[in-house]
C-alpha cells in the first residue's frame, strides 16, 4: 500500500485537498466523498483496509470543507451542484493516477447524496455505487423555520449556526463522538448557506434516482436518527437497478464505518467489491 495527499484542481479551478490510499497490486479503484461538516481524514481506517485488500480508495475534501476550505469559505457552498461538478473532475482526477477506466462511487450521509445525484445526473465513469447512511431525505423543520432558513440563505448566506447534529448520535463507540468534537478540521459552525442547499438537494436529487442502473450496495444503520433509515430504504426501492442490495444493521447509528463492530460493515463492502 502506498498513501499520498495533496492537491487537486477541480471544477472551475477550485483546487481541493486530496487522499490516496493505493494498493499494490490493485482490483479496483473506489472514490470516496465523505459528509456534512467534515473531511477526508476521518476515513484512513477504511482506505488502509480497502487498499490491504486490493482497492485504491481516494477522496477529496469538498468545498468549505477540510484541508480544501479556506477562512472565508469554511461551511459554505454557493449552491449544491457545485459539490456534484468537483465529484466529476475528481474521478477524472482519480483515474489518472491510478490507470484505472471507471470507479465503484462510495458516498457517506451529505456524501452518499451527492454520489447519488452524481450516478443519477452525469453518471460518468462508473463501475457501482455504495452509500452509507445517505442523505436522500432529512425530516423537513417546521414551516416557519424552513422560511427563516430560505430568507437568511439569500440575505446572509454565510451566517453561521452552531453544528445541527448531535455527535453522540454518530456512533454507539462514545470514543467517536468525542474525536469527532475535538477534530479541529470538523466544522462546527456551518454557514446557512450550506444547511440550505442541503436540504434543498434532498428534493432535488429524486428528479435523477431514477436513471440509476449501476450496480448498488445501500448501507444504513438502523438506529441512525441524523439520517432516518427510511431515506435508505426509500433510495433501494426507488432506483431501477437489477442488482442492488440493502443492508440495514442492528445496533448501529450513523457512521456504520465508524462503529463498535465496523468490522462487519468493512467485510460486507469488501466482500460486495470482490463480486462486481
Amino acid at each position: 500500500m502506498k498513501y499520498e495527499e495533496g492537491f487537486a484542481l477541480l471544477y472551475e479551478n477550485f483546487n481541493a485537498f486530496y487522499r490516496c490510499w493505493f494498493a499494490e497490486p490493485q482490483r479496483g479503484v473506489v472514490v470516496g466523498v465523505h459528509g456534512f461538516c467534515e473531511h477526508s481524514g476521518r476515513y484512513a481506517d477504511f482506505g488502509k483496509f480497502l487498499a490491504e485488500n486490493g482497492y485504491t480508495f481516494c477522496m477529496h475534501d469538498l468545498r468549505g470543507h477540510g484541508r480544501s476550505a479556506k477562512d472565508v469559505d469554511r461551511g459554505y457552498v454557493e449552491r449544491f451542484e457545485l459539490f456534484v461538478k468537483d465529484v466529476e473532475k475528481f474521478i477524472e482526477f482519480a483515474m489518472s493516477k491510478s490507470g484505472a477506466d471507471s470507479v465503484y462511487l462510495f458516498g457517506h450521509s451529505m456524501g452518499g447524496l451527492i454520489a447519488v445525484y452524481y450516478a443519477g445526473a452525469i453518471g460518468k465513469n462508473l463501475r457501482a455505487l455504495i452509500t452509507s447512511g445517505a442523505a436522500v431525505y432529512l425530516p423537513p423543520p417546521p414551516a416557519v423555520q424552513r422560511l427563516l432558513v430560505a430568507l437568511l440563505s439569500s440575505i446572509a448566506p454565510k451566517r453561521r449556526i452552531p453544528l445541527p447534529l448531535d455527535p453522540r448520535e454518530l456512533s454507539t463507540d462514545e470514543a467517536v463522538g468525542k474525536a469527532y468534537m475535538e477534530d479541529p478540521l470538523v466544522i462546527k459552525d456551518p454557514t446557512i448557506r450550506l444547511v440550505y442547499e442541503l436540504f434543498k438537494a434532498t428534493k432535488s436529487v429524486w428528479r435523477f434516482v431514477g436513471n440509476i442502473t449501476l450496480p448498488a450496495l445501500i448501507l444504513h444503520g438502523r438506529e441512525d436518527k441524523i439520517v432516518p433509515v427510511e431515506a435508505s430504504q426509500r433510495l433501494y426501492s426507488t432506483i431501477p437497478s437489477k442488482d442492488k442490495n440493502i443492508i440495514v444493521y442492528d445496533g448501529m447509528k450513523h457512521e456504520v464505518l465508524n462503529e463498535r463492530r465496523k468490522d462487519i460493515v468493512y467485510r460486507d463492502v469488501l466482500e460486495w467489491l470482490r463480486k462486481k
